[in-house]
């Protein structure tokens, strides 16, 4: 059982680093054009994420022991910054792969960065704690019943595969709002993003249709790479450069 939350951790890790390379076969790119500017935003985004989470959890000790109550709306204040963070690095980062000069096509280069430098921890992080997991402990997982502690590296391996979906539609979102291909791209890019967010605000607050909630964020989560890819399909071809402009802070 170890062995697999291991295996698959490595799996992942494997995928990660190859994913360039991949990218780079299927949409036939000349250079790794975007490569370099995903792996700094999700290096930032890491560094700030890590002084939120570790202040953030230093006053919400305090508070709680004060305010039970308000420490609880503190912590989801926490987790709004968090989400805010790591948009605001993607949406802004996105725009220096979106000039015109650009092809449609470096988006995935820029993904292949970003999930990288940020999931490689993660899954590292998966395959220390499966050394040490142990398979008799019961642990709560909502909205389903208990696991044991291998179940639920299984489950949190798969959940964080389909996180990495989510952000690389959110990517290929903000790239093409930025292109101005579509003025309602931003909309939908919104809505998606903090979609998941808000359904499990209502899922921890009305305990009837925990269920349902949990399908509909689990469809959340892939809906952006859904949008992401119709869009990029039926815009990428518009407006394309004749030849791959390289420039130097995103070649490799």
């Amino acid at each position: 059982m170890i062995l697999s939350v291991f295996l698959i951790a490595l799996i992942f890790i494997i995928l990660l680093v190859a994913l360039p390379f991949i990218f780079k076969l299927i949409f036939k790119t000349k250079n790794f054009m975007g490569y370099s500017m995903g792996v700094c935003c999700s290096v930032l985004t890491f560094v700030t994420l890590f002084i939120i989470i570790i202040v953030g959890i230093a006053l919400a000790n305090v508070i709680l022991k004060r305010n039970y109550i308000v420490g609880i709306i503190f912590i989801y204040i926490i987790v709004i910054f968090v989400y805010i963070d790591i948009f605001l690095f993607i949406f802004f980062f996105s725009k220096r792969i979106s000039n015109e000069n650009q092809p449609y096509n470096c988006v995935f280069m820029f993904i292949a960065g970003y999930l990288l430098s940020l999931f490689l921890l993660i899954y590292l992080y998966f395959i220390i704690i499966a050394l040490y997991s142990n398979d008799k402990r019961k642990i709560y997982i909502w909205p389903f019943d208990n696991y044991s502690e291998f179940e639920n590296l299984i489950i949190l391996e798969f959940f964080f595969l389909l996180y990495m979906f989510h952000l690389a539609g959110i990517i290929m979102l903000s790239m093409l709002h930025h292109r101005k291909v579509n003025k309602n791209i931003i909309i939908i890019l919104l809505v998606c993003y903090f979609l998941p967010f808000l359904l499990n605000l209502i899922g921890n607050f009305i305990i009837g249709i925990q269920f349902l909630i949990a399908i509909a964020m689990l469809v959340s989560f892939i809906a952006p790479l859904i949008f992401g890819v119709y869009f990029y399909r039926k815009y990428a071809n518009q407006g394309m450069p004749s030849s791959e402009i390289i420039e130097p802070i995103n070649s490799m």
